[in-house]
C-alpha cells in the first residue's frame, strides 16, 4: 500500500461547492484542474484506490470531493 502525502487544500471546497450547482459544471473549471494536479501530485502518479502507475494525470480522474461517509 502508497502512503499519500496530504498537505493544505489546494482550493476553498465550500466556495467550489457555492459556485458549481452540480459536478458537471464542476468538470473543466480551473479549480478542478488545480485539484487534479495536486491529486496527481500527493499520490506520487499512484492511483488512490488499485494502486497502479498513472504514467499521465489525464489516465486518472477526481471520483468525489467529499468523503461518502460524510453525505
Amino acid at each position: 500500500m502508497h502512503q499519500f502525502k496530504r498537505g493544505e487544500a489546494p482550493v476553498d471546497f465550500k466556495i467550489i461547492k457555492q459556485k458549481y450547482a452540480n459536478w458537471d459544471a464542476f468538470i473543466g473549471s480551473s479549480e478542478h484542474i488545480v485539484i487534479g494536479d495536486r491529486l496527481y501530485e500527493q499520490q506520487d502518479h499512484y492511483c488512490a484506490y488499485c494502486e497502479i502507475y498513472l504514467r499521465d494525470k489525464e489516465d486518472g480522474f477526481i471520483e468525489h470531493l467529499e468523503r461518502q461517509r460524510d453525505n
